[in-house]
């Protein structure tokens, strides 16, 4: 489904992007919007890009569409596509490279035997 600026959760975020004061706004519980055709669950992100467009800054958004389970190769690949776009080079930065978050190495075992393969 695309983009639908009158649906109410887009009006709500463009209502909260070009407010002054944007802690006096209330935000509407998840709740209401359960059986709501427009709730969506990435809407987080959304309302983070189309607050800043609001706002007049410019920015970019990368997403990568991964399978559940262990999509750190899929984390590789998006960092690598940012650096190529960037023209940045990870590994003449300090450190030579990327580093895997300690929390990441346990996150789901050791890979599998070969062997068995």
């Amino acid at each position: 489904q695309e983009y639908n600026p009158s649906q109410r959760r887009w009006k709500h975020l463009s209502l909260l992007a070009e407010s002054k004061n944007p802690e006096e706004e209330s935000i509407p519980f998840d709740d209401e919007f359960e059986e709501d055709e427009d709730y969506y669950a990435s809407l987080p992100f959304a309302a983070l890009f189309s607050c800043f467009k609001a706002r007049g800054l410019k920015v970019t958004c990368l997403l990568c569409y991964c399978s559940e389970g262990d999509n750190i190769a899929d984390s590789m690949n998006l960092a690598e596509g940012a650096c190529r776009v960037l023209q940045f080079s990870p590994s003449a930065a300090e450190g030579g490279g990327w580093v895997i978050p300690l929390s990441w190495k346990s996150v789901y075992g050791p890979p599998p035997d070969m062997s068995i393969f």
